[in-house]
């Protein structure tokens, strides 16, 4: 609880404990990542139509996904377009995107990879086989603490006659081996 000094309003703060989503609209052909206080479930509706499939427990995973697939990835042929609503905060994205060959736009500006240790082929074969390729958001990102990065954007936008990335030349990927 906060009261101004000399004014007569008193705020109090609310922590809401909010649960991270990745949603399937097929309708649009996206995979979104959003936040949520209120479970998200399928059939659920969207100004991008209706929620075909669910994903959870991915941010707190304690392991990349290596031997197994990110869940999203049954529709990874079908996905056109990958973005994040709200902040999430994962601690690995090793294979997350690995051969959505159809994607054509990517918006990760809200995926904060602070404590990511591990994007090993995170775009590898994404958008590869798509006319048009764009990537947003990477410049923003903090990777001091990621330790493997090999074949992070192998063949990611390749046929692609339109191709945009941010600029990362700042990054400073000092952990890496």
């Amino acid at each position: 609880t906060y009261t101004m000094p000399d004014r007569d309003v008193t705020f109090r703060a609310v922590w809401v404990k909010t649960e991270a989503y990745a949603v399937y609209i097929e309708q649009s052909q996206l995979l979104a990542f959003t936040r949520s206080a209120e479970p998200i479930q399928k059939g659920m509706l969207f100004i991008e139509g209706e929620v075909t499939d669910v994903y959870t427990g991915f941010e707190d995973l304690e392991t990349a996904y290596y031997e197994q697939e990110a869940p999203w990835m049954e529709h990874r042929l079908d996905i056109r377009r990958i973005e994040f609503w709200d902040v999430i905060r994962p601690r690995h994205t090793a294979f997350w995107f690995v051969e959505m060959e159809y994607v054509e736009y990517v918006d990760v500006t809200k995926l904060d990879v602070s404590r990511v240790g591990d994007m090993m082929s995170m775009f590898s074969d994404c958008g590869r086989k798509s006319s048009q390729f764009s990537i947003y958001g990477l410049g923003g990102w903090d990777v001091s603490n990621v330790e493997r990065m090999n074949s992070l954007f192998r063949w990611m936008g390749h046929d692609a006659t339109v191709f945009y990335i941010d600029d990362i030349s700042h990054w400073n990927p000092k952990n890496c081996w």
